[in-house]
């Protein structure tokens, strides 16, 4: 009798063995079609499926199923895959308690009867997972062949090892899922963290800069070496407004160059025109776009105000990187301070001019 009941349950043993090498593999969740196919072979059952036991505020827990497997000439009820399924509530209890259901047809609850066997079912199996004493669904084997219990030592072998091996698979890989949120939320952290650190430094050496140097070439000349030097960018220039049109003062990066443009052409043009910052991811698709040589793709254009009046535009392109709303705040915080710098040299003009006349 011993010896008999070790060839029968052999096979499903060797393919409870399997399905934990499997599972316990770096990737599992590829694995668990092969697994359910190889638990359901070894069970003689038709189908296997995996469900998950999803909590609704509104409706109470939910059956959910992942992963399906059907032998062959068998229909699979894809019709529930990944569907919403109210559970049986006197199942749904026992399996909370970590036991296993086994019913044939006859047995069937009334109130699932009808649904159960238009599905074909002649007896069904389903093996509780639970992680950390909570269910989290359940492994289903339907046999649509015969009316049979699956036996004690099975439904066993598979409570204590299989469902142990599909929960630990699982619990790992919500462990690795939390974990990879947590990096990506870190390097995120990190990035801001850099970012602010890289905009502060490069705003200290613009305020440097304003205090020290009041001819303006010069202070065009390192304010937008600083941008491209603390931020990598690829163009940087800064025009004036003379009358109706814009006059490059300084450029970095440039191989050709717009050197003047009239306030009703380009980005620039209305930016200066209306005062209001313009950030382009792509800027061919604006209409004023006006590319100083091929290749340019994004765009940032701020205006350069003194005593509230648009005096000339700060303007950042790149032919490799995708400009956004962090690089706008950035380049409008500095044009802040170089307007500044503007107010401050009319005033030493005005100050000159005034011990010239007296």
């Amino acid at each position: 009798m011993a010896q008999a009941q070790l060839q029968t349950h052999s096979p499903v043993l060797l393919a409870v063995a399997e399905v934990a090498g499997l599972l316990g593999s770096l990737d599992p969740l590829p694995q668990i079609p092969r697994a359910l196919a190889l638990l359901g072979q070894a069970l003689r059952a038709d189908r296997a499926y995996l469900s998950e036991a999803v909590s609704d505020p509104h409706s109470g827990t939910r059956y959910s199923q992942r992963y399906g497997w059907c032998a062959p000439g068998i229909p699979c009820e894809q019709s529930n895959l990944q569907q919403n399924i109210k559970p049986y509530p006197a199942w749904l209890e026992a399996l909370k308690r970590g036991e296993a259901i086994r019913v044939r047809a006859p047995d069937f609850p009334e109130a699932l009867r009808e649904d159960l066997r238009a599905e074909g079912i002649r007896s069904l199996l389903e093996v509780p997972i639970l992680i950390q004493d909570q269910l989290w669904g359940f492994l289903g084997f339907d046999d649509c062949t015969e009316e049979r219990l699956w036996t004690e030592e099975e439904t066993t072998i598979l409570l204590r090892i299989a469902a142990t091996s599909f929960g630990q698979a699982v619990q790992r890989t919500r462990a690795e899922a939390a974990l990879l949120q947590s990096q990506e939320r870190s390097r995120e952290l990190l990035g801001e963290a850099e970012r602010q650190a890289r905009q502060l430094a490069l705003l200290q050496e613009v305020q440097q800069a304003v205090a020290r140097d009041l001819e303006l070439p010069a202070l065009f000349k390192q304010v937008t070496e600083a941008i491209a030097r603390h931020y990598g960018y690829d163009l940087v220039a800064v025009y004036r407004l003379e009358g109706e049109t814009l006059l490059l003062e300084h450029q970095i990066g440039y191989p050709e160059v717009i050197p003047r443009l009239p306030l009703n052409r380009g980005v620039m043009g209305r930016v200066a025109r209306t005062g209001r910052a313009v950030s382009l991811e792509d800027a061919t698709q604006d209409p004023d776009f006006l590319a100083a040589f091929p290749g340019i793709h994004s765009e940032v254009c701020v205006p350069l105000q003194s005593h509230g009046q648009v005096i000339g535009v700060l303007n950042v392109e790149s032919t490799s990187q995708t400009l956004g709303a962090p690089d706008l705040e950035l380049i409008q915080a500095v044009a802040v301070q170089l307007g500044l710098a503007l107010e401050r040299a009319d005033l030493y003009a005005s100050l000159k001019q005034s011990e010239t006349l007296y």
